[in-house]
């Protein structure tokens, strides 16, 4: 009940109305409105009811307010959970990137930070661009797309992500691979030559591939497109969201 001024006010401002106009429509002074608002004094019983015509909306609102639906609670939820995702692929891309780099130094080998690359910088930056359009939605009443052709476009979209992890799944296998064997060689050797390393099959043709070795391995300017992607999964609607009813 503490709070049935803020409760008023807030009914009145979306409800479009200054104080003057409601205290017209209640037959009162606006002197009283602004009472109720401030806490000065309290309407009663009758009042409150005629509070809730006016306002359209019920007693229990005016005087609880306004309570989350069971799909406003999904929604913060779904925020929650997305945001802890981020931040345990923010904690493993900033924790493991200066770990790769140490280990290039030591080491003489690429392949921690390029594994880094390509898979938990472009999930971060997909994860960002999601979150952030779902904190607009939460807070800001940011909506989503409709219409007929929404599907085409998610799908359209979750094909392009399907085709990349198909594209990704090669190099990450062969380059741990790769790095197994450079490290059972070690075990019995002092040094090692890259020829002997050298890797056939899938992985090879890849590095040989001049566009795919200039998009993954050479300049990786272009995952920021991951955060547009992102954004634009939220957008249309991924993942798709069922309607929720109280029971």
């Amino acid at each position: 009940m503490r709070d049935i001024g803020k409760n008023i006010k807030h009914l009145r401002e979306e409800n479009k109305l200054s104080q003057e106009q409601l205290a017209e429509k209640l037959f009162v002074t606006r002197q009283t409105i602004s009472n109720y608002e401030t806490g000065r004094s309290r309407p009663d019983v009758e009042m409150l009811k005629k509070i809730a015509e006016v306002l359209d909306t019920d007693v229990n609102t005016v005087i609880y307010g306004v309570q989350s639906t069971p799909e406003q609670w999904l929604e913060r939820k779904t925020l929650v959970i997305a945001f802890l995702i981020t931040l345990v692929l923010g904690i493993t891309w900033f924790t493991l990137s200066p770990l790769a780099q140490a280990y290039q130094t030591r080491h003489f080998t690429l392949v921690p930070k390029l594994l880094l690359r390509i898979t938990v910088l472009p999930s971060l930056l997909m994860m960002l661009g999601w979150t952030a359009m779902q904190s607009f939605h939460v807070f800001l009443g940011a909506k989503r797309l409709k219409g007929k052709n929404i599907p085409l476009i998610r799908g359209i979209l979750l094909i392009a992500l399907f085709l990349w992890v198909l594209f990704v799944i090669p190099p990450v296998v062969d380059l741990l691979r790769s790095e197994i064997i450079r490290w059972q060689w070690l075990q019995t050797h002092n040094s090692y030559n890259s020829a002997d390393f050298a890797l056939s099959g899938i992985w090879k043709s890849i590095v040989l591939n001049p566009l795919s070795s200039y998009l993954v391995f050479y300049h990786q300017e272009y995952f920021s497109v991951f955060s547009v992607v992102g954004i634009a999964l939220w957008i249309v609607g991924f993942p798709k969201r069922e309607h929720v009813t109280k029971t």
